[in-house]
């Protein structure tokens, strides 16, 4: 069971995230502000956090960081309409906790498949790590 954390301002977009990967193996949370989701990740239980790059109260490559100073076990899957080659590279200059970039409109079966992909790369190195 994937426990993924959905960081969307979109009531509309969140929706559907949440209806696409109910299909899969995962329990789905929703925040609507970047501070929000910081705290579900302070509390624990969350492996997965998709979520929007620009929050009206942060930016992902402000938040993303310190999502993984909070739990550094958990991926980020990060999701934007802006295609700017600015926002690209900031994004996935920050490295971890970055596990995948997509550009809005999302395709939902590939969202789908990352997030579950995700789940067990982080389960792996979780018990490789326990060795």
């Amino acid at each position: 069971m994937v426990r993924v954390l959905v960081l969307d301002m979109d009531c509309a977009s969140r929706d559907l995230l949440v209806e696409a990967l109910s299909l899969e193996d995962c329990t789905v949370g929703v925040v609507g502000r970047a501070e929000e989701a910081l705290d579900r990740v302070k509390q624990g239980g969350v492996d997965v956090l998709v979520a929007e790059v620009h929050m009206p109260d942060g930016l992902g490559w402000n938040l993303f960081p310190r999502v993984h100073a909070a739990d550094p076990r958990v991926l980020v899957v990060a999701m934007t309409s802006d295609d700017s080659w600015e926002t690209s590279r900031k994004t996935r200059a920050m490295g971890e906790p970055l596990f995948f970039y997509a550009i809005k409109p999302l395709d939902m079966k590939e969202i789908r498949r990352v997030v579950c992909c995700a789940g067990d790369w982080r389960r792996k190195h979780l018990f490789q790590g326990a060795k």
